[in-house]
């Protein structure tokens, strides 16, 4: 693919900047401000090429790429940024950590949220988890300390159908029954419920389903602030990174693809699920076909305001950081905690604990002891974020050629539970790939206790 660069309709100049505030370009040549109506070109939705694993190769000098030596995370921006800063640590580069390797991606969506409102809402994610945050991290915030960073991502639209084959059950009625097993005897309550087979069949077309891909999104924050209006892409233009940074892609794309996959699947048994209403008792589905049609895959940069703190020491440490979406003002990330602050709240809890074992009652300690641990544990889980990871749900798609066929198979009688067995309607798909984030997030977290 060629790079499509810009150019002032006016002077025929390329050195022409973006206000995301204005939606608006203008030329640095003759001072023209004008805007490109090329949508139906440059538009995500109308390409069906499969993404090549190359991205699109830079000549041009007006792009430079920097590896921080502070704390070794490679960034691009253009050449003529004034001030070049680390957007991951901060740290001011030199010329002398200039790299060779300068990749971008297809395409860039522009700012569209101000720098201001973005200190807002990110001020309220903060404030959000102040209890037991890193007091430096809270006084470091600052509109200041908020940059403005192209973060890479893969999109992927999809064409594909679905088979969903199950039974359900509606109740029928309910009674108590005497039982008798010859030693004691017990009265019971009992139902009786219909059977039925569930076999469902769509289409479905997903567009503008998204995954970062840089290996500095390890905890997933990044995909917490998605969707993104990516109808709105432009082909990439040097001239969008001027007082801008980006991250490059860096990770394996084929693993981002299966990750994309696994979301599509889920999306689509999340559709058979709106289809099912009337068993009472509950649904067991038992098997799931997805099969993709077709599949079409681009690289973007999408823009993230981004703000971040290192506690980090002689090369040890660890960074954080609070990011928002750019367009729509969705907000994520994570936040340091305060250990002299959860020693203390650990220590008082324990005090209370012990007057309530000793004047009142051992209950009232162990249920208050437990409930203070939980209260730490889902505050600090929380810290961490991935609170929105089931995000990307709300993806674009759309459902055709429907079918469904519910097929009683019998009566059954007597039943002593009060829901079909094996009931799975809400964890058929994905349920151990939360449980399994939940599992990670938890062990982060004593870890941190550990260092």
């Amino acid at each position: 693919m060629a790079l499509d660069v810009h150019k002032c309709p006016k002077c025929s100049s390329i050195n022409i900047s973006y206000d995301s505030l204005s939606h608006k370009y203008k030329c640095n040549n003759c001072g023209n401000v004008f805007s490109f109506e090329e949508k139906s070109e440059n538009n995500l939705f109308n390409s069906l090429e499969t993404f090549q694993n190359n991205s699109v190769n830079i000549t041009s000098n007006s792009l430079v790429s920097y590896k921080c030596p502070n704390c070794l995370t490679s960034f691009i921006t253009h050449s003529s940024t004034i001030k070049k800063v680390c957007p991951w640590c901060n740290y001011e580069v030199s010329d002398k950590d200039i790299i060779n390797s300068l990749n971008t991606e297809d395409f860039i969506l522009p700012f569209s949220v101000s720098k201001e409102d973005a200190e807002t809402e990110m001020k309220k994610f903060v404030d959000s988890r102040s209890l037991f945050a890193n007091p430096k991290f809270k006084s470091n915030f600052s509109v200041e300390n908020i940059k403005c960073v192209y973060f890479p991502y893969l999109v992927a639209n999809y064409n594909a159908n679905a088979n969903f084959k199950g039974f359900g059950e509606k109740n029928v009625k309910s009674y108590s029954m005497k039982f008798d097993n010859g030693k004691t005897h017990e009265t019971k309550e009992v139902y009786d419920a219909d059977l039925f087979s569930i076999d469902r069949s769509f289409d479905i077309s997903i567009n503008g389903l998204l995954s970062s891909i840089s290996n500095i999104d390890s905890n997933d924050t990044f995909n917490d602030i998605i969707p993104f209006d990516i109808e709105n892409v432009n082909s990439f233009n040097p001239n969008f990174l001027i007082n801008y940074s980006a991250f490059p892609s860096n990770i394996n794309i084929d693993s981002s693809k299966e990750k994309l996959k696994v979301n599509a699947r889920s999306i689509t048994r999340h559709n058979f699920n709106d289809t099912i209403t009337g068993y009472d008792r509950g649904v067991r589905l038992e098997n799931m076909s997805f099969n993709i049609i077709s599949a079409d895959y681009k690289k973007v940069y999408l823009p993230v305001y981004f703000y971040s703190y290192s506690d980090a020491k002689d090369g040890k440490g660890n960074t954080y950081y609070v990011i928002l979406n750019g367009r729509n003002k969705s907000v994520s990330g994570n936040v340091p905690f305060y250990i002299p602050r959860v020693i203390l709240f650990t220590a008082i809890l324990l005090v209370l604990s012990l007057l309530l074992g000793k004047f009142s009652s051992s209950f009232l300690s162990g249920l208050v002891l437990i409930g203070g641990f939980s209260f730490i544990i889902y505050l600090l889980y929380k810290y961490k974020g991935g609170n929105k990871s089931n995000n990307y749900l709300n993806t674009s798609h759309t459902i055709s050629n429907a079918k469904s066929n519910d097929v009683l198979v019998k009566r059954e009688e007597a039943l002593e539970n009060d829901k079909i067995e094996g009931e799975n309607l809400n964890n058929f798909d994905d349920y151990s790939i939360s449980k399994d984030k939940l599992s990670s997030s938890i062990s982060n977290i004593f870890d941190k206790f550990r260092k």
